[in-house]
């Protein structure tokens, strides 16, 4: 768990911080673990695709692949337009990549099967 959580951390900010200086806005200051917990929430969504996410506000059941993917998509799209302040979208979107890659590396060597 620890090298998942640190992997999807560590990668969310070098996501975030490459993005940063391709768009000349460095430097910047990041604080937080939300790419680590994106890394994990796919984590779950890859491993349990089938299981029910009951929202809040809609109360609708999604399964947990697309609830995955449409966050993903949201991130993505909130980190492509700017909006959302200070929210370091890119690192979100980070996180999950790093978490895939890390997990599908894993799979292809044994050493979690899903």
């Amino acid at each position: 768990f620890l090298i998942y959580y640190m992997v999807c951390g560590i990668g969310a900010a070098l996501i975030q911080v490459a993005t940063a200086w391709l768009a000349g806005e460095l430097p910047i200051q990041l604080v937080g673990a939300s790419g680590a917990v994106m890394g994990l929430l796919l984590a779950f969504g890859v491993m349990h695709p089938n299981a029910v996410i009951m929202l809040l506000i809609p109360p609708i059941p999604l399964k947990a692949k697309w609830f995955v993917i449409i966050y993903g998509v949201i991130e993505l799209f909130l980190g492509w337009t700017g909006y959302g302040g200070n929210v370091a979208h890119f690192a979100h979107v980070g996180g999950m990549l790093w978490g895939y890659l890390l997990l599908q590396w894993w799979k292809r060597n044994g050493a979690i099967r899903f």
